[in-house]
């Protein structure tokens, strides 16, 4: 993940629910979806070209914000996605067509899991996407005994 100087912060969250068991890195189970995350899916490896272009589309906010790094850097590459895919760590939050609007990508980092990347849609922002994608991470994470959830976000100072 590029660094932009001034904009990184790092937060981390205890998942206080989780039990200390061994991880075996298999896809995450669809089924602990809940009524409020009825949108959230594991991406398609048709989804990505779409991943991309919304990456884009959020990044572009922070040019207004004299962050042009941000919103400049490139999108993960096909085959990158791909191995998120692969591995069942990345979701969409679809709108009633199936298109994607938002989406997470995950890492697990020892006993730990980190959100490599959380995108909304400028057009679907502040419609509560990102924290029901940041919930559902949390979820499958304690359900696979991860201790922690950790995040890098963009702060302005």
């Amino acid at each position: 993940m590029p660094s932009h100087r001034g904009y990184i912060a790092a937060v981390c969250c205890t998942i206080a629910s989780a039990p200390a068991v061994d991880y075996s890195p298999t896809p995450f189970d669809q089924a602990t979806l809940t009524r409020e995350s009825e949108m959230i899916r594991a991406a398609r490896r048709e989804d990505f070209l779409a991943l991309r272009e919304l990456e884009h589309a959020a990044g572009e906010p922070f040019r207004g914000l004299g962050m042009a790094e941000v919103a400049d850097d490139e999108p993960l590459a096909v085959e990158e996605l791909t191995a998120f895919q692969l591995a069942g760590h990345a979701w969409v939050c679809a709108d009633t067509g199936d298109f994607p609007v938002a989406y997470l990508l995950m890492r697990v980092i020892n006993d730990g899991a980190h959100i490599e990347q959380l995108s909304v849609h400028p057009s679907h922002a502040r419609k509560g996407l990102g924290a029901a994608l940041l919930r559902f991470a949390d979820g499958c994470a304690a359900g696979h005994g991860l201790r922690t959830l950790t995040l890098t976000c963009h702060l302005r100072r």
